[in-house]
């Protein structure tokens, strides 16, 4: 975790890693609390948010809220 590494942290393989983005790790470290043990998540150096980042995941929700928009007429009620 302390090497802020999402491919180490999540053990993907280098070539996928590259298709997460930032704000996974930051939502980590947000969340992260420590119930025992030295406080070691300030220490996590996370990477600034990027508009490239945001693209990513506004990338990867828009086409599943357009197929719900979709396919919403024919789904019953």
């Amino acid at each position: 975790m302390l090497s802020g590494d999402i491919g180490r942290i999540l053990r993907v393989h280098p070539s996928q890693a590259i298709f997460v983005d930032r704000i996974v790790l930051a939502n980590f470290v947000a969340s992260g609390i420590t119930i025992w043990g030295e406080a070691m998540l300030p220490l996590v150096p996370v990477a600034p948010i990027r508009r490239f980042d945001v693209f990513k995941a506004l990338f990867g929700l828009f086409p599943m809220a357009l197929l719900s928009a979709a396919i919403s007429p024919y789904t019953p009620e």
